[in-house]
């Protein structure tokens, strides 16, 4: 084994490794124009710039025949290499990116570098300084990433967290080449596979990336499928998805009582008869903006379709949430609603009931439907609950 890792072609690899992060610079370049730089793709583009730049100029450039001047490049090119990891992370996450703090950190690594390389030539302690903060930054990035797994789960999360772990290790694999350097044989072998494991990062990573994207817009392209785009809403593919979580957080809280309050917008179909659809449609918006401001953060808050709208409560009892449905009607009614043909004094009507502990989420909105038609049929404006 340790005969084929010698007979590896350093010079090979280190092209191949050149031509690898050169075409990956310019793939995720025009990802990064093309997607006007969301999902953190100009600081992924950096990293490959970085990583390519460097090692050419190390490798190729005037810089390579100095030998300090050369490890000096080498040494900005992983710094900086970690900088635009940790804060593509971060703009990918919608996190904070704190950039004043890192850019200080970097700048400051950078400085202190060129004093080491002109007043400490032939130190470790470059190298430790390189290797510490950039695996800090990588650490800081791994963190990130580990948070939003834990939190959301999925493949593409789980992949650039187990990436991120790699770059990290990879560090350290560094660290374990220059300390292992000082046998030529021994530091051959070591690089050479190095330089395996440095190609096959850089291939994972542009497929991390790609997934993290794809990932990233394939949660965008669910949650505009569940969200109703005239007022904002959850529609009732949303309610279906989020109820099944409303109902697993109030049994695990131990507070399985669960409210249900259909609203109507009474003489709505008068209102675009009238006003026309272009004051129906502000009605509807500004209804749907009162409702949430009316129930808590943790309530589901529903446009059903037309003028209904749903209303789920959580952990309170049913003497409450009447209460509550009441406060809501009471709000809607008493102030009139602003729209292109002026203000308009509208009112709703409510049907209320409590799920039941065995019943599907069907079940439980038409028992609502039953106390809204009930409310319907009494004069409108009220609200009516349904026995249990």
């Amino acid at each position: 084994m340790g005969e084929q890792l010698q007979g590896l072609d350093i010079a090979t690899l280190l092209v191949v490794h050149q031509m690898v992060a050169l075409i990956s610079t310019v793939v995720i370049l025009a990802g990064a124009i093309h997607a006007k730089g969301r999902f953190g793709l100009w600081f992924w583009f950096g990293s490959f710039a970085t990583t390519a730049f460097f090692q050419l100029l190390r490798d190729n450039g005037p810089t390579s025949e100095s030998p300090g001047t050369a490890v000096l490049m080498g040494q900005y090119g992983v710094l900086l290499n970690a900088t635009f990891i940790a804060l593509a992370v971060k703009s990918y996450l919608g996190k904070p990116l704190r950039w004043h703090l890192i850019s200080a950190i970097t700048l400051c690594t950078a400085v202190s570098l060129w004093l080491l390389s002109r007043f400490v030539p032939e130190s470790a302690l470059s190298l430790a300084l390189t290797l510490a903060v950039a695996a800090a930054l990588t650490a800081v990035a791994l963190s990130d990433l580990l948070q939003a797994y834990r939190r959301e789960r999925g493949f593409a999360l789980g992949f650039g967290t187990f990436l991120i772990a790699l770059l990290l290790g990879r560090l350290f694999l560094r660290g374990l080449i220059a300390i292992t350097s000082a046998d030529d044989g021994t530091a051959l072998a070591v690089n050479s596979t190095a330089l395996l494991i440095f190609i096959a990062a850089l291939v994972m990573q542009g497929f991390a990336i790609l997934m993290l994207v794809n990932d990233d817009l394939q949660k965008k392209m669910l949650a505009l499928a569940e969200y109703d785009e005239l007022t904002g809403l959850l529609n009732r593919r949303g309610m279906a998805n989020r109820f099944k979580r409303l109902l697993d957080r109030a049994r695990r809280d131990g507070a399985p009582q669960i409210n249900l309050a259909i609203i109507d917008m009474d003489h709505f179909k008068t209102i675009n008869d009238r006003f026309g659809h272009a004051a129906g449609d502000q009605v509807l918006i500004e209804l749907a903006k009162r409702l949430q401001t009316l129930v808590r953060p943790n309530d589901l808050c529903v446009r059903l379709g037309g003028e209904e709208f749903a209303v789920f409560w959580t952990g309170v009892p049913a003497d409450m949430a009447a209460a509550m449905a009441e406060r809501i009607r009471l709000a809607i009614s008493i102030r009139p609603f602003q729209t292109r043909e002026g203000l308009l004094r509208c009112t709703i009507s409510i049907g209320l009931c409590q799920m039941k502990p065995v019943e599907s989420l069907d079940d439980f909105i038409d028992r609502a439907d039953q106390a809204l038609y009930v409310a319907k049929e009494g004069g409108r404006n009220k609200v009516v609950v349904l026995p249990a």
